[in-house]
């Protein structure tokens, strides 16, 4: 198991479901500390359906200390990165209506 965006043929991997079955669900499971905005973007330009987030900690002591990780501006990272896309689906469903 472990953090699937580390893998380096993961975009190939799904690229090759997808075409096998036209209408396979995928869903990532990730920790985040890996996606950007243009990884989200690539993730839906391959039809990803699901994008989860395991970010648990209010502050970055909390979320090191959870996550098991030492570097505490990586809560501010993905934290970042997640408000970011949010904010483009926003605005891209404010314009749809």
């Amino acid at each position: 198991m472990g953090e699937p965006l580390l893998d380096e043929v993961l975009d190939k991997k799904i690229e090759y479901a997808k075409k096998k079955k036209k209408n396979l669900s995928v869903l990532i499971l990730t920790n985040g500390s890996l996606l950007t905005v243009e990884r989200f973007k690539k993730l839906e330009n391959l039809r990803v359906n699901s994008v989860r987030i395991s970010f648990y900690g209010n502050d970055a002591a909390s979320y090191s200390r959870v996550h098991g990780v030492k570097n505490k501006m990586l809560f501010d990272k993905v934290r970042n990165n997640i408000e970011k896309r949010v904010k483009m689906i926003l605005t891209t469903y404010e314009n749809v209506i």
